[in-house]
């Protein structure tokens, strides 16, 4: 906000011709100097009052203005109000430097707080760097300039920062700026200042007028003192040089003898100060209320319309989503339902099928899947728990194996491995033939067998495992039929039918099933001297005495674990792969509902999924916009639109960023001249100029021979901060005030 500097105003008027000074100015004296605002050429504001005035500058100091009143009248600026316009539209005096600003035509009014303090009086201080450290002593004033923690140094008079970064007030000013009034020359004593004031000025400061007119100078004539500006008054002020008066960020327009504000397009009034009444010509529809903003309205609506200008009828009010949420499109006036899980259709009125659509990826491990309004159910199958029937209950927990049998856990079964000694289902049953149920494969030799775990050897043949020959043959002649087996060792030798025979004359074929050499549920065939077992699915061997590890070439894939039974290896698989071979993968996000982009994600298990809402979703599907305007993210008076997903502020001026956080740097651009230093304001910015610089941005060279400083007839010649006299013959000194002595010889 752009504030216009305060002036010097000295209050007339000056002869008794005209209106006496108590007029429109209370009972201050004639020549009584107060603080205002020039407004224009004819109105000066003196806060609370606006002056009725023709405004004169004073040549010599061109922040000073001397008021010859025209009329008597009184008025109140707007925020003001009473006889005396002492009456604050805001209640009461806005503190801390606060301003009481009007909305609505002059119909409201509220108190516009300086970056640091808030409340309806800005009478509460916020946390800021100025209130915890206060940087700049005891010589200046703390001002917040970008954020709570950006400040700048107003310096009081006659300190300056010996740095010039605008962060201190700690070095004595050798001359403040505009110390001395009507162009007076500051000199400096170390402690104090002084004053040399030009022809026409005196006081301390050089602020009254010397009324030439008391010597009575004009013999035949009439005396006017004069305070103008120009020898002839022909200079026409800049009102715009020093501190822009159009606020809310007008634009100063200067005019011969006054000034204007062209105003942005969202305020109106001399200086800009009117917020424009949006509503005036609102195109909102009936019933709606209109409330204005700054430089557009918005259309409030009335329950059962919706739309920017409140034109169409709510087409949520009936509520036609039967199980869903229902939601209006401000542009079109027309509505979509969001419908609740478990429905779909226009109007949320059909239940989906969930166990149709999704049946495997819902129930497992032969569930079976059953429908219901809105949802389903699983009905698990003995041996199997869980919502979606996806646990296995313990079938070894526990231990259904005696005698120190293994578990091991099937599906909705189990298995047992017996120690030695013990068989059947659950390791109940010992076996018939002692320790063991089967000798070693092939442990008895030289035609012997094995019988209750002994090997019962051939004839001609002993020891454990019938290793020994009983008798050689080469001299011993057996009956017809019969022939003679070598006792291996022992020099002995036996007559005994061949292989596969027996009886007397070895006529007898020997069935070598008998014995039921075949485990396992083996079937066994005769054959020659031997027999032939065949062997039940899942075992090998002679007599089937061997269990097939059906796990050696692993036919498990995507990292299942392969599980050895009687007749196939079973895979065990990971939760994201199923199938005997664990070859299919599970993808319960193949036909997931999740909304507005969500991301979807497997559950562990990966039975089923969750969705992952992106930022301004909310809902187990991510289908709720998050209004993310109820935590009021815009700062500095923004505001917030809510939008789907997301929410965007409109920053006021002097403002940008997402939360309008941002102070904008109207320093970037360099605006400051001839080496002034920039200050950032809030939608504006003052330079404090170099000495022998004047202006809102620098530029204007201070004019040192304005005052006619260089007597009798010299020549003023102006530099920077500086002059110089170019004395005519016969003068000399600084300002060719020194008659020299014609007469002095040489």
């Amino acid at each position: 906000l752009d504030l216009p500097v305060r002036r010097a105003i000295t209050l007339g008027p000056a002869d008794d011709d005209m209106i006496p000074e108590s007029t429109g100015a209370g009972s201050r004296p004639r020549g009584a100097r107060i603080w205002g605002y020039v407004y224009d050429r004819f109105v000066v504001a003196v806060p609370p009052l606006l002056l009725r005035a023709s405004v004169y500058p004073i040549a010599s100091c061109p922040s000073a203005i001397a008021i010859p009143f025209l009329d008597g009248n009184l008025r109140c600026l707007p925020t003001y109000r009473g006889d005396r316009c002492d009456q604050s539209m805001c209640g009461k005096e806005c503190q801390n430097e606060g301003i009481c600003v009007s909305h609505d035509h002059n119909v409201t009014f509220s108190c516009q707080c300086p970056l640091g303090f808030t409340g309806v009086h800005c009478e509460q201080a916020l946390d800021s760097i100025c209130r915890r450290q206060a940087p700049c002593g005891d010589h200046g004033k703390c001002v917040l300039t970008g954020n709570l923690e950006q400040y700048a140094c107003r310096c009081d008079d006659g300190w300056i920062d010996k740095l010039v970064s605008g962060d201190h007030c700690d070095k004595r000013d050798p001359c403040p700026p505009e110390y001395c009034n009507h162009g007076g020359k500051c000199n400096s004593n170390g402690s104090d200042f002084e004053c040399s004031c030009p022809l026409g000025f005196r006081g301390p400061q050089c602020e009254y007028d010397i009324n030439e007119c008391d010597s009575s100078p004009c013999a035949f004539g009439k005396c006017v003192n004069t305070v103008r500006y120009g020898l002839f008054c022909e200079k026409d002020v800049d009102e715009c040089l020093a501190a822009n008066p159009c606020e809310n960020g007008g634009t100063c327009v200067n005019l011969n003898g006054g000034f204007e504000c062209a105003c942005t397009a969202a305020f109106e009034g001399e200086l800009c100060t009117i917020n424009k009444d949006d509503c005036v010509n609102n195109k909102c529809s009936l019933g709606a209320t209109c409330i204005d903003l700054i430089g557009s309205y918005r259309c409030e609506c009335p329950e059962g319309r919706i739309g920017s200008l409140c034109q169409y009828n709510d087409p949520c009010h009936s509520k036609p989503c039967l199980n869903g949420r229902c939601i209006g499109d401000p542009e079109t006036g027309e509505s979509t339902c969001t419908c609740d899980h478990g429905y779909t259709g226009p109007y949320c009125d059909e239940d989906i099928d969930e166990c149709a659509e999704w049946g495997e990826a819902l129930c497992h491990n032969g569930a079976t899947c059953v429908n219901i309004a809105g949802s389903y159910t699983c009905e698990c199958p003995t041996g199997v728990t869980g919502q979606s029937c996806d646990t296995l209950m313990e079938m070894c927990h526990p231990n259904p194996c005696l005698n120190n049998g293994v578990c091991v856990d099937r599906l909705n079964n189990f298995e047992c491995s017996c120690a030695e000694g013990f068989t059947g289902p659950t390791c109940a049953e010992k076996c018939s033939s002692g320790d063991r149920c089967t000798c070693s494969p092939d442990s008895c030799l030289n035609g012997g067998f094995c019988q209750n775990n002994t090997c019962k050897c051939a004839k001609g043949f002993t020891g454990k495992y019938c290793e020994l020959e009983l008798n050689p043959c080469e001299m011993t002649k057996c009956p017809t039929g019969q022939i003679c087996i070598e006792n291996n060792g022992t020099r002995s030798v036996s007559c005994v039918c061949p292989v596969g025979y027996t009886g007397y004359d070895c006529l007898k074929e020997i069935d070598e099933c008998s014995t039921n050499p075949c485990q396992h549920g083996g079937t066994c065939s005769d054959r020659l001297g031997d027999y032939f077992c065949l062997c039940p699915s899942g075992y090998s061997g002679k007599n089937c005495e061997n269990i097939v590890d059906h796990c050696t070439i692993n036919p498990c894939l995507n990292n299942g674990v392969c599980i050895n039974a009687a007749h196939a290896g079973i895979c065990h698989c990971t939760p994201a792969f199923f199938g005997d071979r664990c070859q299919y993968k599970r993808n319960p996000c193949s036909r997931n509902r999740c909304d507005n982009r969500a991301i979807c994600r497997p559950t562990a298990n990966y039975r089923n999924y969750t969705c992952e809402c992106r930022p301004g979703f909310e809902g187990k599907y991510c289908e709720l916009d998050i209004d993310e305007c109820k935590d009021e993210p815009c700062r500095n008076g923004g505001t917030c639109h809510n939008t789907h997903g997301d929410y965007n502020c409109i920053c006021p001026v002097g403002y940008t960023g997402r939360n309008c956080i941002e102070n904008i740097d109207d320093c970037a651009r360099s605006p400051c001249l001839n080496n002034g230093t920039c200050i950032d304001d809030v939608a504006n910015f003052h330079c404090v100029c170099q000495p022998g610089y004047t202006g809102r941005t620098c530029g204007v060279d201070i004019d040192d021979c304005a005052d006619n400083p260089c007597l009798n007839g010299a020549t003023c010649v102006d530099g920077v901060n500086c002059y110089e006299c170019l004395c005519k013959r016969g003068f000399s000194g600084r300002d060719c005030h020194i008659n020299d002595d014609d007469c002095r010889p040489g």
